[in-house]
């Protein structure tokens, strides 16, 4: 009787776990009954010669699944529906919104920058994968995977050496040399003579 007994509390607690585990995977409802969901934003950039400490801006904008009163939350702020919010990432570095109830949607724009070739957006929305070179606009949060990946791939820099960085300065010195030379030798005769 005690076998039988201990593995029926065995099955009860590996199935609680499974549960569990499964639960956590999926959307909560908090006390209203609204799905939430989570977006990430991750930043990447390509290239021979990229500074990977640069500070990549974004800026981005929740539209409200009405008649949703939850705000979307990175855990540690809550943002308002309708408003702009720029945040800076850099090579590697993600954004996580925990909160974000199902149904809403986002605009995520990036600050344009110098010596960057293309962009591409890896967006995957409601576990569904969209790739393109444009920004996610109007983009849904599902109860499923929600992220975004910007990779910008920069421009090469062709190296040119040190000799084109100081040419125009060695071509200054080498003219007032011939000048100083010329000074020297038409002083030199006129002393002579």
């Amino acid at each position: 009787m005690d076998g039988v007994v201990f593995i029926l509390i065995f099955f009860v607690q590996d199935n609680w776990t499974e549960n569990y585990r499964v639960w956590e995977r999926k959307p909560f409802s908090d006390n209203d009954g609204s799905d939430q969901s989570a977006l990430k934003i991750t930043k990447s950039v390509a290239g021979d010669y990229v500074d990977k400490n640069n500070d990549y801006t974004f800026t981005l904008r929740f539209t409200n699944a009405a008649p949703n009163t939850v705000k979307v939350s990175d855990g540690t702020k809550e943002y308002d529906y309708g408003t702009d919010y720029t945040f800076t990432l850099k090579d590697g570095a993600e954004k996580t919104f925990t909160v974000v109830p199902a149904g809403t949607t986002y605009t995520l724009s990036e600050a344009d920058f110098t010596n960057k070739k293309t962009t591409e957006y890896a967006v995957v929305s409601n576990g569904k994968t969209v790739s393109s070179t444009a920004a996610p606009s109007g983009t849904l949060v599902g109860e499923k995977a929600n992220t975004v990946t910007v990779t910008n791939t920069m421009k090469d820099v062709t190296i040119t050496g040190v000799m084109t960085s100081i040419a125009p300065f060695l071509a200054l010195i080498a003219a007032a040399a011939a000048v100083a030379i010329v000074y020297l030798s038409v002083r030199r005769k006129l002393h002579r003579g």
